[in-house]
């Protein structure tokens, strides 16, 4: 009866695709400003796409030696290899086309400041910065529904979910590259940049004198546009495969049946939706940008919210609708992360007045207060994710025995559902600090430049809230992704202090899922019935 949410899924995933190649040909229509202008932004660009190359090609080797080891250490190793390439090259590719966007995108935000209309500055800004949003969530899903489809669904695997995790596993191996190494390149080229030219110098951020502001440039695409996509990418990719692993086998399967792990592709799907709709609000309040920008994330948000209920009741059925709470909860912690972040770093809110407060009386009471700022602002955002994945296992748990674990990696994807929309609050940060870049050091008039840092100091603001956001889902991620091996695995509890315990995540005999599925009734007669494969292998 719900054959057909994959499909959607996948046909949504192209949505997603067409809507970011629709945003950056509008872009792509204004004029990209003075031939010096032009200049600084191949120079931008330039540098951005050679690092990346440098860095791909690491990362290529890297995932032809792991693909080899898991072809031949692995119960059906081939499919697992496969779908191990196919999520690192998905998130290659989203990280490839977003870097573009962003970098074709700075000098006409530049040019729409120097002609005074911020309005249009900033709208291009964000459209830009939301290619790379909305091919992060589209490619992840696109790729999650083919797997599902082929293995699941064509193939009919018992252990279709363990293949299926090769995807989540390409996909983290390039995030641990993209992250670790933007983030290294972003912050060396920044504080080299300072250090050369305001400290050594005494010449102004980005004045074109200092060689060192190109690379600084490059640096914020890098750092946080192709670097935090990789890392949303693997997030979104592994918050929705752990529920489909979780509900493949066990106490869940036996409740829920294949319906529990076509559920997470349906929340994605109708994330990916409502954050289209809510990408459409910040065109219409651009004259504000800070909270057309906040206010784009609680929409998309609240009609996640809305539709989620729907999803869930309609995939589920009434009976099992209480599941919809863990992802409520989901919702929740995120948009409250999101709003603590806001808070601890807009210039409109005490803590970063006190900041500037404390830097009249010089650098050492600045780092202090800093310092004392960044630790308090952590406190909130990890008790928010502590309760919602202790609420979200105890509401579950009522719903049907052993439902607990499942509503835990549900919190992960609930929370993770608006990704589109914090991939492109997050990238807009590095057009608009660009666009400053741009204006400086082609000469453009101070007043460009005072335009042109009003929306830099938003983009800060937006890339705190996205950090913030990215880290709490990145914890939540984890969680599911724990459960979802120690349900592969058959573990009751898992002893983080015994080094078997870390090996044997690897171990070949810990990999199928077809070993639970069959003590758990999934591998009976009924549930051989109608699906191929053949009969697992019990150790």
């Amino acid at each position: 009866m719900t054959n057909w949410v994959p499909w959607v899924a996948l046909g949504v995933a192209g949505l997603s695709l067409a809507f970011a190649a629709l945003l950056i040909r509008i872009v792509l229509k204004n004029d990209s400003g003075t031939e010096k202008m032009r200049k600084i932004a191949r120079l931008i660009q330039d540098g951005a796409m050679n690092f990346l190359g440098h860095e791909y090609r690491a990362v290529a080797v890297f995932v032809v030696a792991v693909a080899i080891l898991l072809a031949f250490t692995l119960t059906h190793g081939w499919m697992v290899a496969i779908c191990y390439v196919f999520g690192a090259l998905a998130s290659l590719a989203a990280g490839m086309v977003g870097l573009a966007a962003t970098t074709r995108t700075n000098s006409r935000t530049a040019e729409k400041a120097r002609l005074d209309d911020m309005c249009g500055a900033f709208t291009i800004a964000f459209r830009g910065a939301a290619v790379m949003g909305f091919f992060v969530v589209g490619s992840a899903l696109l790729g999650i529904a083919v797997c599902y489809l082929v293995f699941e669904v064509a193939l009919g695997l018992f252990d279709s979910a363990s293949i299926i995790l090769g995807f989540a596993l390409g996909a983290s191996s390039v995030a641990l590259f993209a992250t670790v190494g933007g983030g290294i390149f972003t912050k060396g080229a920044d504080v080299g940049a300072d250090l050369a030219g305001k400290v050594e110098e005494g010449i102004p951020e980005d004045d074109p004198r200092n060689p060192a502001v190109i690379a600084d440039n490059v640096g914020d695409n890098v750092g946080d546009v192709a670097g935090m996509g990789a890392n949303l990418f693997e997030s979104f990719v592994v918050a929705t495969i752990a529920p489909i692993v979780i509900a493949a086998g066990g106490r869940v399967f036996v409740a829920l049946g294949t319906k529990g792990m076509i559920l997470p592709l349906a929340i994605g799907a109708g994330g990916i939706l409502c954050t289209i709709v809510a990408s459409l609000y910040v065109r219409t309040s651009c004259a504000r940008p800070e909270q057309a920008i906040f206010v784009a994330l609680a929409l998309s948000a609240v009609l996640a919210v809305v539709v989620s209920f729907f999803i869930v009741w309609g995939v589920l059925g009434w009976k099992n609708v209480g599941i919809y709470w863990s992802l409520l909860l989901g919702m929740g912690a995120g948009i409250g992360a999101a709003m603590i972040s806001e808070y601890y770093t807009s210039g409109l809110f005490r803590p970063v007045k006190r900041m500037a407060e404390a830097s009249l009386t010089g650098a050492g009471t600045t780092v202090i207060r800093g310092m004392a700022e960044g630790m308090s602002s952590t406190i909130v955002s990890v008790i928010l994710i502590a309760v919602a994945a202790g609420v979200a296992y105890l509401t579950a748990s009522r719903v049907f025995p052993g439902g607990g674990i499942y509503g835990v990696s549900l919190v992960a994807i609930g929370m993770l559902s608006i990704t589109a929309m914090v991939v492109s609050a997050d990238a807009y940060g590095s057009v608009s600090d660009n666009a400053g870049g741009i204006a400086e050091m082609a000469g453009l008039p101070e007043e460009v430049r005072d335009r042109t840092d009003k929306l830099d100091a938003v983009g800060n603001t937006t890339a705190a809230i996205t950090k913030g956001f990215a880290i709490g889902a990145a914890a939540l991620a984890t969680i599911a992704l724990l459960a979802a091996y120690m349900q592969a695995a058959g573990l009751a509890s898992i002893n983080l202090i015994n080094d078997k315990t870390l090996v044997g995540a690897a171990h070949r005999r810990h990999g199928p899922l077809c070993v639970q599925r069959f003590r758990d009734g999934r591998g009976g007669a009924g549930g051989l019935r109608g699906r191929r494969g053949g009969s697992p292998a019990v150790p």
